[in-house]
């Protein structure tokens, strides 16, 4: 989706834009949370230290409120394309 859209310039609507972003927010949770929590799940002790500890948890709440926000921005374009079909053409 992110190198069709990248790479053609009539694919780059407000909704594929959204859907890029959530993309990028998954990946980017799954490459820097999931690791991380499932390291402090299976250990009793965090081997990375306090200020990895910090980062990890920061990366966290970004990237899952990045996710969310994402998540609501869509809601709201979709209710104004259903709601108000023409007007919203020249908002998005």
């Amino acid at each position: 989706v992110v190198l069709v859209v990248a790479a053609n310039q009539q694919m780059r609507s407000t909704t594929n834009l959204l859907i890029i972003n959530l993309a990028v927010a998954d990946l980017l949770f799954i490459v820097f949370c999931v690791p991380f929590t499932g390291t402090d799940y299976a250990l009793t002790f965090w081997p990375l230290g306090d200020t990895w500890c910090k980062i990890v948890q920061y990366l966290i709440v970004v990237t899952s409120m990045a996710s969310v926000y994402t998540l609501v921005l869509m809601s709201l374009d979709r209710f104004l394309a259903v709601v108000y079909p023409i007007s919203s053409m020249t908002v998005s």
